[in-house]
């Protein structure tokens, strides 16, 4: 279960993972640097590696085809961000149809100036709604929806800015930048 947000050059998630028992874990890794330099804000399949490859291939101009998408079987959603500031939200399910089961996958671009996708991005639009960073939505989200938790995970599009679980441990600055007043 997830909140992912981004806004303002700030990709946020929160870091709780279930099993296919719904037993909630937590630490665990859900943003990611791809190939291409685009960060990636995942949700779904924890083995989402073939889907992650698809993506590190990808230009704004050049994404995967549906079918491409489809192909993964990997169920996922989440927000992709290449470095320029385009946006896309990802996504990869199956639909049932009566008594067989079909793959489909949309890429969708995002032109709002900002997005959230997960079981808590009602609690995070919110906060985006009224002037909140990524940060704070996705802090909001693990207080206010049972499926988030802390601790939270951030990274800048830039890079020069993160708190991103590794293997084990966070790495590089662990202070998220200050939000910007409203007003």
């Amino acid at each position: 279960m997830t909140v992912i947000a981004y806004r303002a050059g700030i990709l946020a998630a929160d870091s709780r993972c279930s099993d296919e028992f719904s037993m909630h874990l937590t630490n665990c890794r859900k943003i990611y640097r791809l190939k291409n330099r685009a960060l990636l804000g995942t949700a779904g399949d924890d083995d989402a590696r073939q889907l992650m490859e698809l993506l590190g291939r990808a230009s704004p101009r050049k994404m995967p085809t549906r079918q491409q998408l489809a192909d993964t079987k990997t169920s996922f959603i989440g927000i992709m961000v290449f470095p320029k500031g385009q946006v896309f939200v990802v996504d990869v399910r199956v639909v049932e149809y009566g008594n067989s089961d079909e793959w489909a996958g949309t890429i969708s671009p995002i032109t709002d100036d900002f997005v959230s996708v997960g079981h808590g991005q009602q609690y995070a639009y919110g906060v985006m709604e009224h002037g909140g960073s990524a940060i704070e939505a996705v802090r909001c989200a693990c207080k206010r929806d049972l499926t988030c938790a802390l601790p939270l995970q951030w990274e800048s599009i830039d890079g020069r800015q993160r708190s991103v679980p590794s293997e084990h441990k966070a790495v590089g600055k662990t202070t998220a930048p200050r939000a910007r007043k409203s007003g």
